[in-house]
C-alpha cells in the first residue's frame, strides 16, 4: 500500500531487495548457486561415463551447431537425468537427499551451467 503512495519508496525498496538477494547468493567453484547443483556438477565431471556423455553432447553441438529451436539447456536434460540417477545409486540414498529434492530451478541451473561452459570445452578440445 505504501508503495502506491510513494513511487520513489517502491524503487528504493526494490533496489534494497535486489542487493539483499545478491548478497545472500553463494557461488561455488563450479558456478552453481546451491549445494545440490554444485555436488551434481562435480560428480558429473569426475565420473567417467557421465563425462563421456557430456563430451558427446558437446561434440554434437560443435559439429552440427545449435540444436534447432529447442532451448540449449534442454539438450542437457539427458545428462542431468543420468547424473542424478547415478548419484542416487552410488550413495544408496544416504547423503543424496539434496539431489533427490532438487527443485526445477536447480535442475535448469545444472543444465544452463553446461551450456555456459561450452566455450571453455571447445578451447580445451581444439574446436
Amino acid at each position: 500500500m505504501i508503495t502506491k503512495v510513494f513511487p520513489l519508496f517502491n524503487t528504493l525498496y526494490n533496489n534494497i531487495l535486489l542487493k539483499i538477494t545478491f548478497m545472500n547468493t553463494t557461488t561455488f567453484e563450479t558456478g552453481a548457486t546451491t549445494h545440490a547443483v554444485n555436488d551434481l556438477i562435480l560428480f558429473t565431471d569426475n565420473t567417467r561415463l557421465l563425462a563421456e556423455l557430456r563430451d558427446e553432447l558437446y561434440k554434437d553441438w560443435a559439429t552440427y551447431g545449435t540444436f534447432g529451436t529447442s532451448l540449449l539447456l534442454d539438450r542437457f536434460w539427458p545428462l542431468f537425468t543420468a547424473a542424478r540417477k547415478t548419484y542416487i545409486e552410488e550413495f544408496k540414498r544416504q547423503g543424496a537427499g539434496h539431489i533427490i529434492r532438487m527443485s526445477n530451478a536447480e535442475m535448469r541451473e545444472y543444465c544452463q551451467l553446461y551450456v555456459d561452459d561450452f566455450k571453455n570445452w571447445k578451447q580445451d578440445h581444439g574446436y
